[in-house]
C-alpha cells in the first residue's frame, strides 16, 4: 500500500507554467524526476491505496471502455475522501506521476497536433481546467471516479449496469455532477438515474434532459430535498420529467 501523493500550490503552478517546456514528456516521456521533489509534492499518510491496482485501467481510446475504467478506478480508490477527490492537487499528481495513468490519458485523449491547443489540452485533461464547477468532469481521471461515485453512493442494486448506462449518456452524467443540489443528494440522484434508465429505449432530446435537470436544480432551492424519502424524490423527479417533456414539445 502506498500513501497518496498530492501537489503543493507551487507544484500546481510549476506544472501549469512549464507545459510547453515539458511537451515531450507529455508526448512520450515521464515525470519521474519530479516525483520526489519536496518543493512540488507532499504525501498524505492517512490515506493509502494499492497503486498496482490502478494498472488494471484499460488503455484504450474507445469511449465504450469508460464504464469499465470508471469501475476499476473507483474500486482502486473507493475510500478516497470527498475533500481529496475534489482536489486538482490529487488528480494532477496521479496523472503526472503514475506512469500507467499517464499512458492511459495519452491514448484516451490523444495529444492535439496543433501547438496552440496543447496548453489548454494539458490544463484540462491533466489538471481539470480553471472552472471549479466543471473540473470534476474535465480531468481525464477525475471524471471516471466521479461518474462511478455518483452511482455507487446510491442504493441502486445493479451498480455495473447502471454505471454503464450513466456513462453512455455523458450529458446526463455531467448535468448531475456539475449541479451541486443534484450531485450532493444520493436519494435524488438515484431517482434521476432510475427514471432515465426506465426510459433508456426512448429517444429523449438533449434539450428535454437539460430542462429536466435545470428544473430539478431549481426545485432544490425551494424544497428540503435532503430530508425527503426515496418515494417522495421519485415523485418529484417524475413530475419534473413530464413537465420538461411537455414544455419541450410546445
Amino acid at each position: 500500500m502506498k500513501s497518496i501523493t498530492m501537489l503543493k500550490n507551487y507544484g500546481v503552478q510549476f506544472l501549469k507554467i512549464k507545459v510547453v517546456e515539458h511537451q515531450q514528456l507529455y508526448k512520450n516521456g515521464d515525470f519521474a524526476k519530479f516525483e520526489n521533489d519536496s518543493r512540488l509534492i507532499f504525501k498524505v499518510d492517512e490515506f493509502k491505496f494499492d497503486e498496482d491496482s490502478i494498472s488494471q485501467l484499460l488503455i484504450s481510446d474507445d469511449p465504450k471502455m469508460d464504464a469499465q475504467n470508471a469501475y476499476l478506478l473507483h474500486e482502486s480508490l473507493k475510500d478516497l475522501p470527498l475533500n481529496i477527490a475534489r482536489e486538482e492537487k490529487f488528480w494532477g499528481a496521479l496523472s503526472h506521476f503514475n506512469q500507467h495513468c499517464l499512458n492511459y490519458i495519452r491514448v484516451r485523449w490523444p495529444i492535439p497536433e496543433k501547438q496552440d491547443k496543447f496548453r489548454s489540452y494539458v490544463h484540462e485533461k491533466f489538471m481539470g481546467g480553471n472552472n471549479n464547477r466543471v473540473r470534476h468532469t474535465r480531468h481525464a481521471l477525475s471524471r471516471l471516479w466521479w461518474y462511478a461515485n455518483s452511482v455507487r453512493s446510491t442504493d441502486l442494486k445493479n451498480y455495473k449496469e447502471m454505471l454503464e448506462f450513466f456513462l453512455s449518456k455523458q450529458d446526463i452524467a455531467n448535468q448531475i455532477i456539475e449541479r451541486p443540489r443534484l450531485s450532493t443528494n444520493p436519494t435524488l440522484r438515484q431517482s434521476i438515474i432510475e427514471s432515465l434508465f426506465a426510459r433508456k429505449d426512448e429517444k429523449i432530446e438533449r434539450s428535454t434532459i437539460r430542462k429536466f435537470m435545470a428544473l430539478l436544480n431549481f426545485k432544490g432551492g425551494d424544497l428540503l430535498l435532503p430530508t425527503l424519502s426515496l418515494s417522495d424524490c421519485r415523485e418529484i423527479v417524475e413530475v419534473a420529467f413530464m413537465q420538461s417533456l411537455k414544455e419541450d414539445k410546445t
